[in-house]
């Protein structure tokens, strides 16, 4: 009795550790989980101007790039200024690549805004911070982007500014979104971000199902 007691002693902590692990996969299946949802993307590819390409840009007029930010005379390479920022490429949807002034450097990290949302940043020297912020494309965008134009009126689809094709499409929680929470079956929506004459329109779906659950129009025009 004492051998079988010890048995089950020591059988104890993993059959809690399997049991933790079959509640988790589990949940992730019952909620959609969002990871499972995200395409990789090579940052390296993304932006026209490289990593190194910047830092060389900036090693060869250090005091013009520091200027910058107070006579807004921009430098060889940067599009904009954005108070403690140079604008190097922007692409609205995918990514904005910059040099901010001060700041951490750091890995790759899920950024607030969205599950696939990234932040990348990088040290550089004088006092500056290369960053990259992007979206990682998402599985069953192709049907999202059919859904939305299924449901738009033809009023609001006549205030588009780019195909639903290339809006943004960024994975959140629920009670992020601007839609009521009873919609759904998951904890996780995809939330589609349509540029439009007006005011953006948001269209939500369910990560669990794929189907649209709500559109949110902040044009409130031609609905």
């Amino acid at each position: 009795m004492k051998k079988l007691l010890k048995k089950w002693h020591w059988a104890m902590p993993v059959l809690v550790v399997l049991i933790s692990m079959a509640a988790v996969i589990y949940l992730r299946e019952r909620e959609g989980d969002p990871y499972s949802q995200i395409l990789e993307t090579d940052l390296a590819g993304l932006t026209e101007k490289s990593e190194a390409r910047v830092l060389s840009m900036l090693e060869g007029d250090p005091e013009c790039f520091a200027a910058a930010l107070e006579t807004g005379a921009l430098p060889e390479g940067a599009k904009a200024v954005s108070g403690n920022m140079l604008i190097i490429e922007q692409k609205r949807g995918l990514f904005t690549q910059y040099l901010r002034r001060g700041g951490e450097s750091g890995e790759e990290a899920p950024g607030e805004a969205g599950y696939n949302r990234v932040e990348y940043r990088r040290a550089f020297p004088h006092g500056w911070t290369y960053c990259v912020d992007y979206t990682r494309p998402v599985l069953y965008a192709d049907r999202y982007a059919s859904q939305a134009g299924a449901y738009l009126t033809e009023g609001q689809k006549d205030r588009l500014l780019i195909p639903l094709e290339e809006a943004e499409i960024l994975i959140i929680d629920k009670k992020h979104g601007a839609l009521p929470q009873n919609r759904g079956k998951s904890a996780f929506v995809a939330e589609m971000s349509i540029p439009a004459l007006g005011g953006d329109i948001l269209a939500y779906f369910d990560l669990k199902t794929k189907n649209i659950i709500w559109i949110e129009d902040k044009g409130n025009a031609g609905t």
